[in-house]
């Protein structure tokens, strides 16, 4: 009891520390959190299970935590929840832990808003409807074996009369066989699946469409992101937006390190590599906001290398390009080499023209030098 009132009076204290959403610390009183405290001095909620009162507890405080990021935190919050659920006196020590450790497994990321469950165009859906197969034939071996477990240890405990002693056992032919049939079966028919799905999805390969595909050329830097129209012949860093509906092609290449573009909404990811092109196709089903990065460690920069992918109608796209056209800026050369240098959160920027060739010398920086020519004189040529 003891220690339980001090784990509510830690946790209800004006001054306790809990972590905002934004990363920043406040304390109960200045957050307005006086809700830590009330909910945990709510004794009818706190008289039942703890094993509940735990699940309770790190359901409310996942949005403080942040939801399905690289690296999960839990927060201070979800840490009192735990110390108070574990102070509170327990029927069942079992039941408890079991529940107190599903609480804090489950904690990081809801599965409502994993964007691999919940596709926004067709690469993803076949991409999850593979991954439910999989995870359904897997399911052929994992099953079994833990109720089999289960079986086994109530088949052949010390009251039992099923405790054959056979010492001179030492070979089964059907249990040899089923243990190396069944997952022979199972990887034979999952590699059939990859091998299907691997060209199915392959991400050169155009979407089919009665639409004509909208070129959008991708430039990783340090580390931000370069989006290139060639058809409007207008560039944005920072923010890609195409129509829903309408087939998305991407060249995308790095004017850095290696790089990995990817927007999880709407297609897996692919390499962006200096000195080279890679391609990707998307497709939007609906009009939607999703959220793009690179997932390719690249530099003190890496985690805040990402950008806003946004899929609207056509009126909406011609009015973004309208607008992108307003814009006093253009992308020459002195503008490029300006934008190439390193930064982080990086600010939209709209630019009203660019270069027609600036894709294909960015490409052309890392080229390997040709006979008789210095490769400092080759880039310092192809360079923007």
């Amino acid at each position: 009891m003891k220690a339980r009132d001090a784990a509510v009076k830690v946790a209800t204290s004006d001054n306790a520390l809990i972590r905002l959403q934004d990363g920043s610390r406040r304390t109960n009183n200045e957050a307005g959190g006086t809700w830590v405290g009330r909910w945990f001095c709510c004794r009818e909620f706190r008289s039942r299970s703890p094993s509940l009162f735990a699940l309770k507890a790190i359901h409310e405080a996942i949005p403080i935590a942040g939801s399905c990021s690289p690296i999960i935190e839990l927060s201070d919050t979800v840490w009192k929840c735990a110390a108070l659920a574990m102070a509170e006196p327990a029927r069942s020590p079992i039941l408890t832990l079991s529940g107190l450790g599903l609480a804090l497994a489950l904690s990081g990321c809801g599965l409502a808003e994993a964007p691999v469950l919940a596709p926004k165009g067709p690469i993803t859906l076949t991409e999850r409807d593979l991954l439910f197969d999989a995870f359904g034939l897997m399911l052929i071996v994992v099953i079994p074996v833990f109720v089999m477990a289960a079986v086994f240890v109530w088949f052949y405990r010390p009251a039992s009369k099923h405790d054959v002693y056979q010492p001179d056992w030492g070979y089964s032919v059907w249990m040899d066989s089923l243990v190396w049939l069944v997952p022979a079966v199972i990887v034979i028919a999952i590699g059939t699946m990859v091998w299907d799905y691997t060209h199915r999805l392959d991400p050169y390969r155009p979407l089919d469409s009665d639409q004509q595909p909208l070129e959008v050329q991708a430039v990783a830097q340090n580390w931000k992101w370069l989006f290139l129209y060639p058809e409007q012949d207008i560039a944005v860093v920072n923010e890609l937006v195409f129509p829903s509906g309408r087939p998305l092609s991407l060249k995308i290449t790095s004017d850095t390190v290696m790089n990995s573009f990817l927007i999880p909404a709407l297609g897996g990811q692919i390499y962006a590599m200096a000195g080279m092109e890679t391609r990707l196709h998307l497709l939007a089903d609906q009009p939607g906001e999703f959220r793009g990065r690179n997932v390719q460690f690249s530099g003190s920069g890496f985690a805040n290398q990402h950008f806003e992918a946004r899929a609207v109608s056509e009126a909406d796209f011609e009015a973004w390009v309208a607008k992108a056209r307003q814009s006093e800026v253009k992308l020459d050369a002195a503008a490029y080499e300006q934008l190439a240098k390193p930064s982080q959160l990086h600010p939209v920027t709209y630019y009203a023209s660019f270069e027609p060739d600036l894709f294909a010398r960015i490409i052309a920086k890392y080229a390997p030098a040709g006979p008789g020519t210095p490769h400092s004189e080759q880039a310092q040529a192809a360079s923007p």
